[in-house]
């Protein structure tokens, strides 16, 4: 029987969790010998000089749900009706994946204004893109934001020894 054990952070404590290691469930593999690829070591060099790594998956998605937005506003008003700011996003598309081994989630805006609506404001733009496209083309390539979240579903490292 192996034991494989991960250390990961949560908030500003460290654990570490020991665990017996399942190569069925897991995407962590041994390695293979003399594999150039970069490998990752599950347990220490005194307990076992095992490498692992990781084991390219190129799966496809179990479900995909995708929410296309081509132009979302957003006022924030006071309790007296006054509107404070007003954010504005165009071009909004919010994704979510999930593969057999990991979740995906993905943001992509193409543009991102805050308009600030108070009057006689000093600056009535507080934040929009510094270089503004030319065409429609430069803005659907280069978006504002974008951002992608993966969360493994290796469960192995979750279970304790006992």
């Amino acid at each position: 029987m192996e034991i494989s054990t991960e250390i990961s952070a949560d908030g500003n404590t460290q654990i570490l969790a020991i665990s017996h290691y399942n190569a069925d469930t897991s995407v962590y593999k041994p390695a293979r010998r003399g594999h150039s690829a970069m490998r990752r070591s599950d347990s220490t060099d005194s307990i076992s000089t095992q490498q692992y790594e990781t084991e390219p998956v190129a799966a496809k998605p179990n479900m995909t749900i995708s929410v296309e937005l081509e132009g979302v506003g957003l006022s924030v008003i006071t309790k007296s009706a006054a509107e404070l700011i007003y954010l504005s996003l165009r071009g909004l598309t919010l994704t979510y994946s999930d593969y057999p081994t990991y979740h995906e989630g993905n943001i992509d805006c193409k543009w991102i204004q805050i308009d600030n609506q108070l009057f006689g404001g000093l600056f009535p733009i507080i934040l929009y893109p510094t270089v503004i496209p030319k065409d429609g083309k430069e803005l659907e390539s280069h978006p504002t934001l974008q951002s992608t979240v993966a969360i493994l579903k290796d469960q192995c490292m979750y279970r304790t020894i006992s």
